[in-house]
């Protein structure tokens, strides 16, 4: 998770960026890197770190993505997001996610760790609006809550060229991608149906 990442970090993120969590959440991802890599220099457990930044797609019931458009189904007059709405976040359709974790395993390097991600910074705020529109609701209204969860990181998005060392190219773009996650949920969802 790129939440192991110290939050003063320059951007795009990369894996030598400095490693310093600021929530719970990420001291935990980095509590398991940490185990990962000891493990890998104390017996020479062949150990590849990939640290998915914003997965989302058909089949993921979770996370921003979906939860945005589950929000817009059930209510088309305006969608509450929380924080700013200037948050910078870097979503990877999980088709793209799966072809990249294949790659590490099978042509990254042992004790090594691959930023998992599109390499493109993305604003919620027009997320949100990209999703509405989707969904024909191009008239809704944006309400940033102001407030987020403790330790939220304001912006954050990966440098992938570590993954295109190994052959990494993203195909399905943020368009394509939340056009099939948006049908997806609304056939999957009592709130689209």
């Amino acid at each position: 998770s790129p939440s192991v990442y110290a939050a003063d970090n320059p951007l795009p993120l990369v894996e030598r960026s400095v490693v310093r969590p600021s929530s719970p959440y990420g001291a935990a991802k980095a509590g398991g890197e940490a185990y990962c890599f000891a493990f890998y220099r104390s017996y020479g457990v062949d150990v590849r770190i990939g640290r998915i930044f914003n997965l989302y797609g058909k089949g993921v019931n979770r996370f921003i993505i979906y939860d945005l458009i589950q929000k817009l189904l059930q209510n088309p007059e305006y969608l509450e997001i929380l924080g700013t709405g200037h948050q910078i976040r870097d979503y990877l359709y999980i088709d793209d996610v799966i072809e990249a974790l294949i790659m590490i395993a099978t042509h990254g390097k042992a004790g090594e760790d691959y930023n998992v991600a599109s390499g493109v910074g993305t604003n919620i705020t027009q997320l949100a609006l990209d999703i509405a529109t989707i969904l024909g609701r191009r008239d809704i209204e944006i309400r940033p809550t102001g407030r987020s969860w403790a330790g939220d990181i304001p912006a954050w998005f990966g440098n992938i060229e570590k993954m295109n060392d190994l052959g990494f190219r993203p195909t399905i773009s943020l368009t394509e991608g939340l056009a099939r996650t948006v049908a997806w949920a609304y056939t999957n969802s009592p709130a689209g149906r």
